[in-house]
């Protein structure tokens, strides 16, 4: 049976923990605060709730030294790969003990999970009314919306492709900036990258095929001609056909994004040539019929 979560927040904060055997320097969580945490992740707040008011929980001094939402964020049990999201419920359990705008682990916060996991929709319905910070960069310099954009709905998963464009209108409502800029260089985005161009490097003619997030961007004002710190623009982060049926939707993609004003020809800085350079480089002299065309249009 679940309890009333104001009524669990009462309890936990009108207790005074001083357990010693709590130490920062522990390396693991005690078998008793395996137990609790994952009451509180099966949302069994009153069982979780025994533990603290039985004064053998410490849910804000674990024995690792940690608080209880570091062990939230990511969810564990979500079975996608990285920043997973827990349920609204166990959200808004422990936002009302602790202050979720805080970092979690070095400048990482729960709110760099949102996009991801089975709470995510509600969750950013929750952050929008409690006024959650949206613009922090974490470790990764990412914002929120960065990891948003980067996110991969199948072409047709029609319900999963609304569902992410609806937390990325939540977002944006709750003031988060759609070119946010990326502050350090990361895995494929460089310094300075915005959640557009991280959209474009996700995208994949054979996997996904999906330009829903992009037009999703480009509809809320994403920025067309910006280039990154390293001289990127929109069209460099666009991965070159690898397989004679990527040509296409490559193409396909090329379209849109000259419709909506990324300059198809600007050249990738390190290798000094663009997408119809490389083209003509390598003997697509279709292809490259059909970059200039679209230059042209």
């Amino acid at each position: 049976m679940k309890i009333s979560i104001s009524y669990v927040a009462g309890a936990l904060a009108t207790l005074s923990f001083a357990l010693s055997v709590h130490t920062a320097s522990a390396q693991s969580l005690t078998p008793q605060e395996r137990q609790f945490v994952n009451l509180v992740r099966n949302e069994e707040f009153e069982k979780a709730n025994f533990y603290v008011t039985q004064g053998l929980i410490d849910p804000k001094n674990l024995s690792t030294g940690k608080e209880l939402p570091a062990y939230f964020y990511p969810d564990p049990s979500c079975r996608s790969q990285g920043y997973c999201m827990p349920n609204l419920e166990v959200t808004q359990f422990l936002a009302s003990t602790f202050d979720l705008n805080k970092p979690i682990r070095g400048t990482t916060r729960p709110a760099s999970y949102i996009c991801h996991g089975g709470g995510a929709l509600l969750t950013s319905e929750f952050a929008l009314t409690q006024k959650w910070e949206l613009n922090f960069a974490d470790e990764t310099g990412q914002t929120p919306f960065h990891y948003c954009a980067r996110h991969r709905p199948y072409e047709s998963d029609h319900k999963q492709m609304v569902r992410m464009t609806t937390i990325m209108t939540n977002l944006l409502k709750g003031g988060a900036d759609i070119n946010a800029r990326t502050e350090k260089k990361w895995d494929y985005a460089n310094k300075g990258a915005t959640p557009l161009m991280l959209a474009v490097a996700n995208w994949h003619p054979d996997v996904y095929g999906y330009s829903t997030i992009i037009d999703f961007l480009f509809a809320n004002g994403a920025t067309a001609d910006v280039i990154d710190d390293e001289g990127f623009g929109v069209v460099n982060y666009l991965a070159y056909p690898s397989r004679s049926r990527h040509y296409e939707k490559t193409t396909a993609m090329l379209k849109l994004l000259h419709k909506h004003g990324v300059d198809i020809m600007h050249k990738d800085p390190k290798k000094n040539e663009s997408f119809f350079d490389r083209a003509m480089r390598v003997g697509d002299v279709d292809f490259a019929m059909e970059i200039m065309q679209i230059s042209k249009s």
